[in-house]
């Protein structure tokens, strides 16, 4: 199985990009484009509820919070809604410079290198959108 690994430094402190990952109305902000009109749910707790879906195009990811260490990582299971299998998102976030934040995503047990090559993608347009996000927005 296949691994992303996928490393950012964001203009904002680690309590900021945790707030915008793990609070669901945060998160339903920027994770998807905005023309999806995304809802999530985000419990970061060890056992925990996540979900982001999109009735506007139809698509929808469930999971549960693997295990939280508030604000620095958490990791989640991670299956699309017409899919049986999961896989598993990982987030580490340190601080690395003062306000800044260098965040560590590996998204592992993707079934196979294409599989892998869509989570990049995917995670780096959701990537680009949260750095604008907590760029603007440091609450």
């Amino acid at each position: 199985m296949s691994t992303v690994t996928i490393e950012r430094v964001l203009d904002a402190p680690p309590a900021t990009v945790w707030n915008a990952f793990t609070d669901a109305s945060r998160l339903a902000l920027w994770m998807w484009p905005p023309r999806f009109a995304t809802s999530a749910v985000s419990v970061p707790e060890s056992g925990g509820a996540f979900r982001l879906a999109s009735v506007e195009v139809g698509m929808g990811v469930t999971g549960t919070y693997l295990d939280v260490s508030a604000p620095n990582r958490f990791s989640l299971g991670w299956r699309w809604d017409d899919d049986a299998h999961e896989s598993r998102v990982t987030v580490i976030l340190s601080p690395c410079e003062p306000g800044r934040t260098r965040l560590e995503l590996m998204h592992s047990g993707n079934r196979d290198d294409a599989e892998a090559a869509d989570h990049r993608d995917g995670w780096t347009a959701c990537l680009g959108r949260l750095a604008e996000h907590v760029r603007n927005d440091r609450g």
